[in-house]
């Protein structure tokens, strides 16, 4: 059942390991299993769009990740705006190219669980003006634990979301409306569940290389023993004053026993950091 204040899903109870197309994880736990799928689309120079990965049948979308492809640091290329778990049984990435010569892929993820309970959602928008930037936190009502969130900056325009984590029994989200275009609404999603254990955070830090103007960085933070991750997080530490500096996430993708992340500085003079979180289930 998809309702805008929740929808019935399944809790994620065992780790997975996304690649090109989709991958089965053959541990499983209380009679659930998981299973990883991913799509990827071609934007076009200057274009936007979306990259949607759909759950095979009798599992359901507990959270969502993204990755790019044919960046470069000097010509740019694809910016993921939002990303979010769509309906019980898929995931939704959007992202804007900022090459106008170049096309780049853009790939959505989705986690599947085969059998769990039931899991509501809760949605937070704030306007997020021209120029400026926002934060927004959805909460998870009384009763529940969060498991995974979302953000949404943009669907077909240039907005840079720095910031997307747990914070207590929530999702933040954070993001940087650049001039010259419009104002949009900055949405951050909380996916909770009634009687669930609380998360477990690995955090993994990494500066972008100085010596390269808008360098990358690359984390991997790793689940504590005896947990398995289940959601994954980042904050670009953006400094809006001018020149803005920060790191805008390029990756947010699950890989064995942790998450995978990695940054763009929106900075050509300074380095900037870029932490990354995995949010861990007690076995």
């Amino acid at each position: 059942m998809f309702s805008a204040s929740g929808w019935a899903i399944r809790r994620l109870a065992v780790a997975s390991l996304a690649g090109a197309g989709f991958a089965a994880l053959a541990t499983s736990t209380a009679g659930a299993s998981i299973e990883a799928r991913s799509n990827t689309e071609t934007i076009q120079p200057g274009g936007a769009g979306d990259s949607s990965a759909t759950c095979p049948g009798g599992s359901t979308a507990i959270s969502s990740g993204f990755g790019v492809g044919g960046f470069n640091t000097v010509s740019t290329g694809l910016v993921p705006t939002a990303s979010r778990v769509n309906a019980p049984d898929d995931t939704d990435v959007f992202g804007v190219n900022r090459s106008n010569a170049k096309a780049g892929t853009l790939t959505g993820y989705a986690y599947c669980d085969t059998s769990a309970p039931e899991v509501v959602t809760r949605v937070a928008w704030r306007l997020l003006p021209v120029d400026s930037a926002r934060t927004i936190r959805a909460g998870c009502p009384d009763g529940t634990r969060l498991i995974s969130g979302g953000f949404v900056g943009s669907y077909d325009e240039l907005v840079y979301p720095y910031r997307s984590k747990k914070v207590r029994n929530g999702w933040r989200v954070s993001a940087y409306n650049p001039p010259g275009g419009v104002a949009r609404n900055v949405k951050a999603l909380a996916f909770c569940e009634p009687r669930g254990r609380a998360l477990r955070v690995g955090v993994a830090s990494a500066v972008t290389d100085p010596s390269q103007a808008h360098g990358l960085a690359t984390v991997e933070p790793t689940c504590p023993d005896a947990t398995l991750p289940v959601a994954g997080g980042f904050d670009g530490h953006l400094v809006t004053s001018p020149p803005p500096s920060g790191v805008v996430p390029l990756e947010s993708r699950r890989v064995a026993g942790g998450w995978r992340l990695t940054g763009w500085s929106l900075s050509t003079t300074s380095d900037a950091q870029l932490t990354g979180f995995v949010y861990c289930e007690p076995l």
